[in-house]
């Protein structure tokens, strides 16, 4: 299983934001175990000491650790993956199962006490909260006897879970902290094993990271981005660009791929690849998706009026992960369609097959609505997983968009010009249009055009262009096409 000692410099993933840490009051004050009411330390769901528990505790291990040279321990914190998904797509009740059956996992490898009454002789285990779990690992030396601890839990939290009618698979995004960091208070030390948490989802889930100092700039980094981002969406700092998608026969438009960018005023320039996550992860995605849809629908409504039919036939908008897992994605769309007056059959969404198998019965569910409106639809990323053919039976698609991996190596073999050929005659089977995505070589081009594929995109054609340039270079195109005729 992966365990990591690198540090983390990468951004948030979704479905999980760290804790905003301030002083003991976060995890609650050190109240001593004799003066908690037994129903505030027992977690009634699983029968283990809850949070309001935690904080003595972990002062008595802090002391014990000060006072005791030869005494080390180590904090898990404990996330179950894609815990969210479960709850939404198979209900509390499920949800609740699957936390119970962690619980036991956890008693079972460590020998956890039930009840904080015996928790001061074994290793210790905590329902924190929702689907997190603290655990407290008694006479550990060093991290890496605490990382190797991690590890061993990984498989035992990794193994699926048979919940009353459903098999569940999940895993586990574990931070650990070692006393050795000589800390003074319990908040602090939860907070850095929460953001060594937050690093092992940044990781991919599935694995245990150790906390370095160097993580708080990250997280602090992000939090500066999310407050950025949640003041900037409904302004003009956001961009929108669209990239031409053209027909490689006669290099008409057809249609346009919608791309954002930010424009911070302080900040300058950032990345998609940066902003994206981050609004993923805290759901801001959601308002700011239906914010850029709203004025791409009137950008393309725009273009209708001014050029006739030398604007392309539609708008291609790719859609989130979270999006896909929302249902009322469907309804809110279709409203900003009323409300801007946009056709649908003018609109088209982009997802990816990784999208698609991580939310497999609400992605068919959703874009079966989508096509029953009349809404395109696109496979992107075609080529890169698994299951692609599987995929192109069961969900409605109208067009296939082939990696730009395949596009790259296209004049680099037999074996790639193969390959290209066998997509375009099974797109032509199931009657799907081709979009060849990438193309920044005349060779390329060259290729994709004797193999028959009817669509490209890509830098040789277009870069992205903001709305102004992009219906200038629309008609410059259409003033070409007229003169070679």
């Amino acid at each position: 299983m992966p365990l990591t000692t690198a540090p983390i410099d990468t951004p948030p993933v979704q479905g999980h934001t760290p804790h905003t840490w301030i002083d003991d009051n976060a995890v609650g004050t050190a109240t001593p175990a004799a003066m908690l009411d037994p129903s505030a330390i027992l977690d009634s769901l699983t029968g283990l000491p809850s949070r309001p528990w935690l904080p003595q505790r972990l002062q008595e291990m802090i002391d014990r650790s000060r006072d005791a040279e030869s005494f080390g321990f180590a904090v898990l914190f404990i996330d179950v993956d894609r815990f969210r998904l479960v709850n939404e797509s198979l209900g509390h009740g499920t949800g609740d199962l699957l936390l119970l059956e962690v619980a036991q996992r956890l008693r079972d490898h460590l020998q956890a006490p039930d009840a904080p009454a015996g928790a001061t002789t074994a290793h210790s285990v905590v329902r924190f909260g929702g689907d997190e779990f603290v655990v407290i690992l008694e006479d550990v030396s060093t991290v890496e006897m605490a990382t190797a601890m991690a590890g061993d839990l990984l498989p035992v939290l990794a193994r699926p879970y048979v919940l009353g009618a459903h098999t569940v698979h999940s895993s586990a995004s574990i931070g650990i902290v070692h006393s050795r960091g000589q800390y003074h208070g319990a908040a602090d030390l939860l907070r850095d094993a929460d953001i060594a948490m937050y690093a092992a989802k940044a990781r991919g889930r599935n694995c245990g990271v150790p906390f370095t100092p160097s993580m708080r700039d990250v997280v602090d980094q992000r939090v500066r981005l999310e407050h950025a981002l949640r003041k900037a969406i409904g302004t003009d700092q956001f961009v929108l660009v669209y990239q031409p998608i053209v027909a490689l026969e006669d290099h008409r438009v057809q249609s346009a791929e919608v791309l954002v960018r930010w424009q911070h005023p302080e900040l300058g320039p950032i990345s998609p690849g940066v902003f994206i996550p981050v609004a993923e992860e805290t759901r801001l995605i959601i308002p700011l998706a239906d914010d850029l849809l709203r004025r791409a629908c009137i950008e393309f409504l725009r273009w209708r009026r001014d050029l006739g039919d030398r604007a392309p036939d539609y708008i291609s908008v790719n859609l989130s992960r979270v999006q896909l897992a929302d249902p009322a994605v469907a309804e809110r769309t279709m409203g900003i369609l009323r409300e801007t007056g946009m056709p649908p059959e003018c609109l088209q969404f982009e997802v990816t097959e990784s999208q698609i198998m991580e939310h497999q019965t609400m992605a068919l569910e959703l874009l079966t609505e989508f096509k029953r409106h009349g809404i395109r639809l696109a496979m992107d990323d075609f080529g890169t997983g698994y299951s692609s053919l599987s995929c192109l039976q069961e969900y409605p698609f109208d067009v296939l968009k082939v990696d730009r991996a395949l596009t790259e190596n296209a004049s680099r073999g037999r074996g790639y010009s193969a390959l290209l050929h066998a997509v375009m005659t099974l797109a032509d089977n199931l009657e799907l249009d081709v979009v060849a995505e990438g193309i920044e070589r005349v060779e390329q081009l060259v290729l994709l055009q004797a193999l028959g594929c009817s669509h490209g995109q890509g830098y040789l054609l277009s870069r992205p262009l903001a709305a102004d340039a992009f219906e200038a270079w629309m008609t410059q195109q259409a003033g070409s096409r007229d003169d070679a005729v």
